[in-house]
């Protein structure tokens, strides 16, 4: 019998897993997220359609580890300085976030549907959680979760994590069940106090003495095993405090970021995490009834629309109390403005304590995955979106700049803009953009640096460096580096290759008859981004290749011609 259960889920995963690879292929090739092909490889396999999944409760099962190894990784990426930073946009952000959409959300449910405190108040609990999964996915990939607004963001979706204890406990008070409140609430704060103990113990003096005794044994396997047993270990003793299984699993790589071991571990979880946090996707696409949202189309999709324009409001209010510019609180707004996984959790125990009306079921499914589905590519198109809402305002344009947080000519440091024409554009200064400035500097080449990092804007500016601080995606900053009058526009930023294709693309229309010169980690996107508007792109990967090359022949004395002859060679094998 067991056997056979384990054989029903094997088929079960490559059913989902055989339709996501071709789901996501066409998608690819439409420059669609992956995370919306899996969710509609979710509702191609779901109950709701095909029907192809026989075993849900154990995919959900293994959707559930997913969520709980992408936060073990958030967490491996902070530490607990890092989170104390943020502690004031977790308390205040995320409660405000929290509160302000639970009453908004349950007067529009009180007023417009039904006029039961109860459901309005539940309803409005579940309309409160965003998407951490999701959101922390797709910011992962860009790079944007250690920005600012993306670690205002986390701070929000961590409070919203949080928030989820008291909203289930709060589930039979509003069935109008009699609970001794004050009891669970007394035993909660103890449970929760024994794991502050046991992570401050752990973190101290615990998991670093461990994880270097098992490191020195220098076997992979037991390594991987010890950081696996971690991970679950202070994930299942969170839950057992009623937290959320997910939250315990970012408070477990909170600990092992403390140690020194926080960079191999995330190198052996990452494989794991992407095949579970994939199965998760799917698990969410399976839940949508294709015929329903089809039968209420029209009032589905102006619903999804009213509920994600609300919550970015709120969001984008609440990030703005914190102290950061307009633009930025619009960004965390964007972040935030779809409904989170932990809002089904609250669906199931509403529907089994009889506060949600069954017939609201389904609604709340479409309207919730469909928010899920768009925020990838709202988040994608995010910076774009928030510079044209501003632009848009009836203001002035120097209001719209301080809106933006944009530099105003005095922040232009060391920039003589007399003497910039035929000079160069260097976007980004890491060791890249410094070698191309020194080699202009030596070349009496008059070139000028465009940096979004403030502190490395003051340390350089500071040493006589011509730097502008801004996002070179904005015209205003193009502005004043005169990138109109460029010969040459050097994009050193290489982490990711979907923007540096929107940046190319946008020099390009901006400056015509610049030459713009791309850094890419990969080959294989070169040719994307010279069909986006780069003239010429350079790969890290072919260039490691190179020097690889170099030194060999070095060692053997082969003269500069052949090794020319070699690169060469490379290069033209590479393609680039």
């Amino acid at each position: 019998m067991i056997f056979l259960m384990e054989l029903t889920l094997l088929s079960d995963l490559i059913i989902v897993l055989g339709i996501s690879v071709f789901v996501i292929l066409l998608l690819h090739r439409l420059q669609i997220p992956t995370i919306i092909g899996f969710l509609i490889s979710g509702v191609i396999c779901g109950p709701h359609t095909l029907n192809l999944i026989k075993s849900e409760s154990q995919v959900d099962i293994l959707a559930e580890i997913g969520v709980v190894l992408l936060l073990f990784t958030i967490g491996l990426e902070f530490s607990i300085a890092s989170l104390m930073r943020v502690k004031k946009a977790v308390l205040q952000g995320g409660s405000l976030q929290v509160l302000i959409t639970l009453v908004i959300f349950g007067m529009l449910s009180y007023y417009l549907s039904y006029d039961y405190l109860p459901i309005a108040i539940f309803l409005g609990c579940m309309f409160a959680l965003s998407s951490t999964a999701i959101v922390l996915k797709v910011m992962q990939m860009s790079g944007d979760v250690k920005k600012e607004f993306g670690q205002i963001t986390l701070a929000i979706l961590i409070f919203q994590d949080i928030a989820v204890v008291p909203m289930m406990l709060a589930i039979p008070i509003l069935a109008g069940e009699n609970v001794d409140l004050w009891n669970d609430l007394l035993f909660l704060a103890l449970k929760v106090s024994v794991i502050i103990l046991f992570l401050i113990v752990s973190i101290k003096y615990v998991v670093p003495k461990l994880l270097y005794y098992i490191a020195d044994t220098r076997s992979k396997d037991l390594f991987i095993v010890a950081i696996v047993v971690i991970c679950f270990a202070i994930a299942w003793l969170t839950a057992q405090a009623g937290l959320s299984l997910a939250l315990g699993a970012f408070l477990a790589g909170l600990v092992i970021s403390e140690s020194k071991y926080g960079y191999e571990a995330a190198g052996i979880i990452l494989p794991f995490k992407e095949i579970f946090t994939s199965i998760f996707f799917v698990s969410v696409g399976m839940l949508i009834d294709v015929s329903f949202l089809l039968e209420h189309f029209f009032e589905i999709i102006f619903i999804t629309f009213l509920v994600m324009t609300v919550k970015a409001m709120i969001g984008g209010f609440a990030a703005k109390t914190l102290g950061i510019n307009t633009y930025e609180a619009i960004l965390v707004g964007f972040s935030i403005c779809q409904i989170g996984e932990f809002s089904f959790v609250l669906m199931k125990s509403g529907v089994d304590y009889g506060v949600l009306p069954i017939e609201l079921n389904q609604y709340f499914l479409s309207i919730a995955v469909l928010t899920m589905a768009i925020t990838p590519l709202l988040i994608n198109k995010q910076h774009t979106a928030a510079n044209w809402l501003i632009n848009i305002l009836p203001v002035s344009k120097k209001i719209k700049k301080r809106l933006k947080g944009l530099p105003t000519t005095s922040d232009a440091h060391n920039v003589k803009q007399d003497t910039l024409n035929q000079h160069i554009v260097i976007i980004g200064f890491g060791m890249t953009g410094k070698s191309v400035a020194h080699a202009a500097q030596s070349c009496k080449i008059p070139y000028v640096v465009i940096e979004l990092d403030p502190h490395i804007v003051e340390v350089e500016s500071k040493h006589g460096i011509p730097i502008i601080y801004g996002d070179a995606d904005n015209e205003e900053v193009l502005h004043h580096a005169r990138a109109h009058r460029a010969k040459c526009i050097v994009i050193t930023t290489s982490a990711n290759s979907e923007k540096t294709e929107v940046l190319a693309y946008r020099l390009k229309k901006y400056s015509p008859d610049s030459t713009i010169i791309a850094r890419t980690q990969r080959n294989k996107d070169a040719d994307s981004i010279k069909r986006h508007g780069a003239d010429i792109v350079i790969a890290d990967d072919v260039e490691a290749n190179l020097e690889v090359l170099m030194e060999v022949m070095d060692l053997y004395d082969i003269s500069a011609h052949e090794v020319y002859s070699f690169a060469s060679y490379i290069r033209k094998l590479s393609g680039s």
